[in-house]
């Protein structure tokens, strides 16, 4: 037998219900986030946003290139093994072959974004300010001068 559970909580006029089966379907839960009429299948976190990139070096001029997101594309070559971290938080990030990185979970506010490239490429450490918004996705960082 499957005993159904819930949990309503209001915050602010939104209801929020999270579900939970009891034992026989492993714990599984539901989460919804609805208006005052009831709850709808959308799940957010409003109070965070989250940094994602692509790192890349241009051949043209060696300058290495922080892309909002897709991958390198000509003319440009994947930094693989770069940081991205944001030391007031304890995050980090390691770009994968193709260069990409994802910081997950970054409470809303402005912080210094570190990028340091691998040593293949010098090992040098750039500095960003960005301001991060609930439920944003800030893609890329500006050009290094």
């Amino acid at each position: 037998m499957i005993r159904r559970r819930w949990l309503q909580v209001v915050c602010g006029g939104a209801l929020v219900a999270l579900t939970g089966c009891g034992a026989g379907d492993g714990g599984a839960f539901d989460a919804f986030f609805g208006g005052g009429s009831g709850p709808s299948s959308v799940f957010t976190q409003p109070n965070y946003g989250r940094l994602v990139g692509v790192v890349v070096q241009r051949a043209s001029d060696q300058r290495i290139v922080i892309l909002g997101s897709g991958a390198a594309g000509q003319g440009q070559t994947a930094v693989a093994g770069a940081r991205v971290a944001m030391a007031t938080l304890g995050a980090a990030a390691v770009t994968d072959a193709a260069g990409a990185y994802a910081i997950e979970r970054v409470p809303a506010g402005d912080y210094d974004v570190t990028l340091t490239l691998p040593a293949g490429l010098g090992g040098s450490t750039s500095t960003f300010r960005v301001r991060v918004t609930a439920g944003q996705t800030l893609e890329g960082l500006p050009p290094i001068p």
